[in-house]
């Protein structure tokens, strides 16, 4: 390399370093965001909650009314379920919603009390949805 390209290639290359740090890329970079490479602020899906239940019956053929649902992130109550039925939305009433932040999964329980006394417990893990804003978790 002759002296003239050492000339301009140094301060090609200084230039080019400051160029790229001044427009680095703030776009959204979680694969679980509904926003991947769009915004800023990574925006995620929304969870409901629901059961499609409203009786179980033991092995002896007994019918226990469901009397409340309670679903639990990390042993914290998010809330009773007051419908039965599958939501048509992540706003369908007497559901429980929840959004998701920062991609992170939720582990969650739910508790079924029944008219003869038993509890039912169900648990399971759900993650945002990069394609789907309503995510809908059955918990019985």
């Amino acid at each position: 390399m002759n002296t003239m390209s050492r000339t301009v290639f140094i301060p090609g290359v200084f230039l080019m370093v400051i160029f790229c740090q001044s427009c680095s890329d703030t776009t959204c970079k979680d694969v679980h965001a509904l926003n991947l490479g769009v915004d800023d602020d990574c925006k995620y899906s929304r969870a409901t909650f629901y059961i499609t239940n409203s009786a179980y019956i033991d092995r002896f053929l007994n019918i226990s009314y469901v009397e409340r649902v309670e679903v639990k992130n990390g042993g914290r109550s998010l809330g009773d379920i007051s419908k039965v039925g599958r939501p048509n939305n992540c706003s369908t009433a007497g559901t429980i919603h929840y959004q998701f932040t920062q991609g992170n999964p939720v582990d969650w329980s739910s508790d079924v009390y029944l008219s003869n006394g038993n509890v039912v417990t169900f648990s399971g893990t759900a993650e945002p949805s990069p394609a789907n804003p309503c995510v809908l978790i059955k918990v019985d």
